[in-house]
């Protein structure tokens, strides 16, 4: 995920990458024979001596979205809009859920980046697709409490979203996450950007008038808004009163301030309650929810003692990629810094020849899902690290950045299928 930051890593990893040394495997990985240099270290898999691995890996990945995914003969859809999962010998879907807006979300992030540096229209006309698929059966009815807003699951092969939230039967409709809604408005709001056209500009306003209407002060049991909650009602699902990515609402209101759209002193309002939590309770030493980073997967039970590793490095991106980080945390380069470490020393996984992989979450003692790490959740952290290195100068960043991205090439097929965790026995692309 994430493949705007790992373009900008690209550039940093070919000032670095050095002559190949010699060849040997990793286990979990096996589908490239692993490439070292000359002390041993990882690079990527693909030419690393000409600085290629991280091209190859981004023109085999969109690739395969724009040229490689079949109609799921169930669904009657390609499968990534049915599915979360793709079974690699029938490229048929599979797995009981699908996460539709992170996955659409993702997928615009890497997406602005991706069109400049490419000049792929395919994968602009791709997105769009798939961005009006979620528009037209993934959003929430008018009249309900939480309007106009995206539906973070579907169950998987479903054409309509909506269904197959944790903590609810599946028959249930209308479970939101209201971090996806501020995740998948804002990709909205940069999909118009790069596009110009201007229904997706009025879906990412949608989205941040509800997530304004309903924002409340946090504290250090609940956050400015619930984790789940009933998209019809706007009651709280299972208990779920803390948790979500609270950068990414505070995002789609920093743009859409920025571009003067919508209901901008709702807006401002709203932003300044939830950014102050964040800097006052998880950023906070001593606050009572200090790297609290509990909730995000759309598969997993309500649990306020589960932590992963997407919030900490989301929010360590959302300060690395603001106009003047200083002026919204003034001690923004210590709160990178503890991010980024504490992620590495709660998730790390290796290292595998002086790269880190990086697991997903869980409770502590019973992490899920990988010895490997994820690819998603590797190149995720290392391209903040890549950012943080190219912000500061940081030696240490920029070398963990650098052997984790190579490490995260080797989730690569050469076909373009992309495992989530290594080889594993199900659900491993």
């Amino acid at each position: 995920m994430f493949v705007r930051l790992v373009v900008v890593a690209a550039l940093l990893a070919a000032l670095g990458a050095g002559p190949a040394g010699k060849s040997t495997t990793l286990p979990l990985l096996p589908w490239h024979e692993a490439r070292l240099d000359g002390d041993g270290r990882l690079l990527a898999w693909y030419h690393p001596e000409r600085g290629l691995g991280y091209d190859r890996v981004l023109r085999l990945g969109w690739g395969f979205l724009e040229r490689g995914v079949p109609v799921d003969r169930r669904a009657g859809v390609k499968v990534y809009l049915a599915y979360s999962v793709i079974e690699p010998r029938t490229r048929q879907g599979q797995y009981w859920q699908h996460n539709p807006a992170f996955l659409n979300a993702s997928l615009v992030d890497s997406l602005v980046a991706w069109y400049p540096y490419s000049a792929d229209s395919r994968a602009v006309r791709t997105v769009r697709m798939m961005l009006d698929y979620q528009l037209a059966h993934g959003t929430s009815p008018r009249g309900w409490k939480w309007a106009g807003v995206p539906f973070a699951t579907s169950c998987g092969g479903d054409r309509r979203y909506g269904r197959c939230l944790y903590d609810v039967p599946k028959s249930f409709y209308g479970g939101v996450e209201t971090d996806k809604v501020g995740l998948l408005g804002l990709s909205y709001v940069r999909f118009y950007e790069l596009t110009g056209e201007r229904r997706y500009l009025r879906a990412g306003i949608r989205a941040a008038d509800t997530l304004a209407h309903h924002v409340r002060p946090g504290d250090a049991r609940r956050t400015p808004w619930p984790f789940r909650v009933d998209g019809r009602t706007g009651r709280t699902l299972a208990g779920a009163e803390y948790g979500g990515l609270v950068a990414g609402p505070v995002a789609l209101f920093d743009e859409l301030l920025r571009l003067r759209a919508g209901r901008l002193r709702a807006y401002a309002r709203a932003r300044k309650l939830a950014w102050d939590w964040v800097l006052g309770y998880p950023l906070r030493d001593g606050s009572g929810a200090f790297n609290n980073w509990s909730g995000f997967y759309e598969d997993a039970p309500y649990n306020r003692a589960s932590r992963n590793q997407v919030l900490p490095t989301l929010t360590a991106y959302y300060l690395l990629s603001r106009p003047s980080s200083g002026a919204v945390d003034p001690a923004w380069r210590a709160h990178v810094a503890e991010l980024l470490r504490w992620t590495r020393a709660t998730f790390g996984r290796g290292p595998f020849f002086g790269a880190w992989g990086i697991d997903e979450g869980g409770v502590p003692g019973r992490f899920c899902c990988s010895r490997a790490g994820l690819g998603s959740d590797t190149s995720r952290w290392a391209a903040v690290s890549a950012l943080f290195a190219a912000r500061t100068g940081d030696a240490a960043a920029r070398e963990d950045a650098f052997r984790s991205l190579n490490y995260a090439t080797y989730f690569a097929r050469s076909d373009g299928l992309v495992s989530c965790c290594g080889v594993r026995r199900t659900g491993e692309y």
